[in-house]
């Protein structure tokens, strides 16, 4: 079963109502804007995470979408982020699946997870990746 880790933004809480994405083949890159708030304010605002090298994406539309998370994560994490929408690490993913985007090992790949209220995205891409206020 795979861990899943929560990455925090520090300042910034994501709500996830608001789920955009916005991948571009030519550039391999993938913006995901998601509704948010930041510390000590009230004001919805958006946010842009930008995933400079995907290898791949698959995202999903579905309000049972805990129910598919938890056929191929391990859910414990979910008790202490009390199902807090953002992006999460996969963090004991077999590297071996990652050879045929990148045999010579050089992108730093890792999967993630993005989790909206009614939908959720995996992505394996590179480690290095920013999230900017729109």
């Amino acid at each position: 079963m795979n861990k899943l880790s929560f990455l925090s933004f520090e300042h910034i809480y994501l709500i996830g109502s608001i789920f955009e994405l916005n991948l571009i083949q030519d550039d391999e890159s993938l913006t995901i804007i998601m509704d948010g708030e930041e510390n000590e304010s009230e004001d919805l605002v958006f946010f842009k995470i930008n995933f400079n090298t995907v290898a791949t994406c698959y995202y999903e539309v579905n309000e049972m979408w805990p129910e598919e998370i938890e056929k191929k994560y391990d859910m414990s994490i979910f008790e202490t982020t009390n199902w807090q929408a953002g992006v999460y690490k996969v963090e004991n993913t077999d590297k071996e699946d990652f050879k045929r985007f990148d045999p010579l090992g050089r992108l730093n790949l890792n999967k993630f997870l993005i989790i909206s209220q009614n939908c959720f995205c995996e992505i394996i891409a590179s480690s290095e990746f920013n999230i900017e206020k729109k």
